[in-house]
């Protein structure tokens, strides 16, 4: 995913957001994480975060740098502001969504998002294309050659030609042309 993101040319084909609920659950008005508490927690900071930088670019950089930070909950939760700051995010923007509660909103969001998935995630992260899990799609071992390889496929199939298309799309077999104008951007979503 991060080839696509650091790869302007997929602007164009690509929306790309990412739902941070995972495995959780909403037990009687209760959100329950699979990891415990603090994955409740970093679910909670990563919708702020998305919430106030609603642009990929914007966000991913500093989420790699707090899933790096792991293995614990806990750990990834201490980096946010440093991970934040080598992005170039405001903390204080996360930091007042959390303490104004506007954070339980978003949480609810996600956990409807994930809820209203179809056909139901299994796993995570649960990605999908167009609204297809990509279990369902042609993908290999190497995510990072699969995603753009995914993509390319996506828009071709949605009508994309050749000539629209970012050039490392057009290394793989030429498939059926149509106008763009009529055709939506490719969205990926991952729910993790």
């Amino acid at each position: 995913m991060q080839t696509l993101l650091a790869n302007p040319d997929f602007d164009d084909i690509m929306n790309f957001s990412m739902v941070p609920w995972g495995n959780a659950r909403n037990v009687s008005g209760v959100i329950q994480c699979q990891h415990g508490a603090d994955e409740c927690t970093l679910n909670g900071i990563e919708a702020c975060m998305i919430d106030a930088y609603p642009d990929a670019h914007d966000w991913f950089s500093a989420l790699v740098c707090i899933d790096q930070s792991g293995p614990s909950s806990q750990k990834m939760i201490d980096s946010v502001e440093n991970c934040m700051k080598s992005a170039n995010l405001d903390y204080s923007k996360v930091s007042d969504c959390v303490s104004s509660g506007k954070v339980n909103q978003l949480v609810e969001k996600a956990g409807q998002a994930t809820l209203n998935l179809d056909p139901p995630h299994i796993y995570v992260p649960w990605v999908t294309v167009n609204d297809m899990p990509v279990f369902e799609l042609p993908l290999n071992d190497d995510a990072d050659t699969s995603f753009p390889t995914l993509i390319c496929f996506a828009a071709r199939v949605n009508g994309w030609t050749t000539a629209d298309l970012p050039d490392r799309c057009n290394k793989g077999p030429p498939t059926a042309n149509a106008k763009k104008e009529s055709v939506p951007a490719i969205e990926p979503c991952f729910d993790n």
